[in-house]
């Protein structure tokens, strides 16, 4: 479970995989149609297209149907815009829910000490002497292909440590009561679900038949919790402990990232015992078995740590969504916005 808090999400692990193999730390500057405004939140965040176009570009290149496009009609273009374009602003307005937020906490996201950490963080990257790109044009190339620029890329970089810096104040402001009878009461109530899952890499889901799909769904949900969480085994994902697999996992709406939303829709819609059919979510597909809490595992004084730690996650970005979705009321598009549509959104150059 901890393993996938805040840290699995497909446009951030994106970035931290292109940190870790490293880049120029000298910042590159965009072009004058990057930079250009494309949508303005809460009177006060100007938006760069760049931004933009990589948020719309990563869910546009994340639906296979984008193969299609070709074949579409004008209708289908449209309407697949729209859903681009607002999962970019929901990209686009959790970022800036963060910086909103650290502003009333105190928190400068763009103040000098949080730049030189961004500009620690690149260049240290940039000399691995193992990972390192070495070059300058490598790195920008590297960005390219995935759609982003070097500015982008550092805005997520400051997201990364602002988010950190954030975090410490509202537990340390008290944003929320933090005793342990709270969070226990917390955990016994119909805001959290316990619940597993078979999981299945797309790789591997699109090597199975229908058949195939259908008897293992058939299976899981004649099994008994004892036979589902022994099955969650035969998919083993390394991101998970035996230990995990074998008691399922507790969590909230806001704890898992946001591309497990219909993951974590699905959990808390499932009564306690019955299990989902195919779901699809994140990297892979799942079948989810939602499971009756366990008082003894909830009572365990050797858990009570991990389950604070949760707590307190979901408290964090139960905050976070509600500042997205009140800067999502407040955009304000511009003319460039207006004159975007499906195949225009590109990147150029280069």
């Amino acid at each position: 479970m901890r393993t996938l808090k805040r840290c699995v999400a497909v446009l951030l692990a994106l970035v931290f995989m292109l940190l870790s193999c490293s880049c120029a730390y000298r910042s590159a500057r965009s072009s004058k149609e990057e930079r250009e405004t494309v949508l303005i939140l809460n009177d006060k965040y100007e938006v760069p297209y760049e931004h933009y176009r990589f948020a719309f570009l990563s869910y546009f290149y994340n639906n296979y149907s984008f193969q299609y496009l070709d074949t579409w009609s004008d209708n289908t273009r449209s309407t697949y815009f729209k859903d681009c374009d607002r999962a970019a602003k929901e990209e686009i307005c959790r970022i800036y829910a963060l910086f909103e937020l650290c502003e009333q906490y105190g928190i400068d996201p763009y103040s000098r000490k949080v730049d030189k950490e961004v500009t620690a963080a690149v260049k240290d990257a940039f000399y691995n002497e193992q990972n390192g790109y070495g070059d300058r044009e490598t790195y920008l190339d590297a960005l390219y292909s995935a759609n982003m620029t070097d500015s982008v890329f550092r805005l997520y970089l400051r997201y990364n440590v602002c988010e950190k810096l954030l975090a410490n104040a509202m537990e340390e402001a008290g944003f929320v009561p933090t005793d342990k009878e709270t969070v226990l009461a917390y955990y016994n109530s119909d805001q959290t679900v316990r619940a597993t899952w078979i999981y299945l890499r797309y790789d591997l889901f699109k090597s199975m038949t229908d058949d195939d799909l259908n008897a293992l769904v058939n299976r899981a949900k004649g099994a008994s919790d004892e036979e589902f969480l022994n099955l969650t085994h035969q998919y083993f994902q390394t991101i998970y402990t035996d230990a995990e697999l074998e008691t399922g996992f507790y969590f909230g709406k806001y704890q898992l990232d946001s591309v497990f939303d219909d993951l974590v829709e699905k959990a808390f819609s499932l009564a306690e015992g019955k299990t989902s059919s195919i779901v699809h979510a994140g990297d892979g597909v799942y079948i989810i078995r939602r499971l009756a809490k366990d008082s003894s595992y909830l009572g365990n004084a050797e858990n009570y740590d991990y389950l604070y730690e949760c707590y307190m996650l979901n408290a964090f970005y139960r905050t976070l969504a509600e500042t997205q979705t009140s800067l999502l009321g407040s955009i304000t598009e511009t003319e460039l916005h207006d004159s975007l549509h499906l195949l225009n959104v590109r990147m150029t150059g280069r």
